[in-house]
C-alpha cells in the first residue's frame, strides 16, 4: 500500500489542489464554510498520507528529515484547526516534490544527450610531433 501512495504521489497533489480550489469556491461563492472547512479537512488528510509514510520511514533509520517536519507542523495545524493551513502547507509540499522530481529528470535526460554526443575516440594533437612521420608508422 504504501509504495501505491508514494508512487501517486503527483496524482494525490493534484486531487489535493483540486479540494483547496473547491473549498475556496464553496466559501467565496456558495457562502458555505461548513463545506470549505471538510474539502480542506480532505485535501490534508489527503496529502499529509504521503508525506507522514515518507516522515515514518525516516524516522525508522533515525533521521529526522523535511518530511517529519512538515508532519508536525501539519498535525499542528489540525490540533489549532487552522485547516487552511494544513491543506495548503501538504499541498506546497507535494507539488515542490513533484517539480523537483520533474527538473532531475529533465536534468538527467540532458546529461544523457549530451554523454550520446561524446565522441568515442580523439586524436590530441602535440606542438612537437611530426604528422608525416606518423603517418610514415601507420598511426594517422
Amino acid at each position: 500500500m504504501q509504495k501505491y501512495i508514494l508512487s501517486n504521489k503527483n496524482n494525490i497533489a493534484f486531487i489535493s489542489g483540486i479540494l483547496i480550489v473547491a473549498a475556496f469556491l464553496s466559501k467565496w461563492i456558495m457562502k458555505n464554510t461548513d463545506l470549505f472547512a471538510w474539502l480542506l479537512i480532505a485535501a490534508s488528510a489527503l496529502g499529509a498520507v504521503p508525506i507522514a509514510i515518507q516522515a515514518y520511514q525516516a524516522l525508522k533509520v533515525k533521521v529526522v528529515s523535511i518530511d517529519v517536519l512538515v508532519t508536525v507542523a501539519v498535525l499542528g495545524a489540525f490540533f489549532i484547526q487552522n485547516y487552511e493551513e494544513s491543506a495548503i502547507v501538504t499541498f506546497l509540499f507535494l507539488f515542490g516534490a513533484y517539480l523537483e522530481q520533474r527538473t532531475l529528470n529533465k536534468t538527467r535526460s540532458a546529461i544523457k544527450e549530451l554523454i550520446e554526443m561524446a565522441p568515442e575516440s580523439a586524436l590530441k594533437r602535440m606542438a612537437n610531433v611530426n604528422l608525416k612521420k606518423l603517418k610514415w608508422i601507420g598511426w594517422m
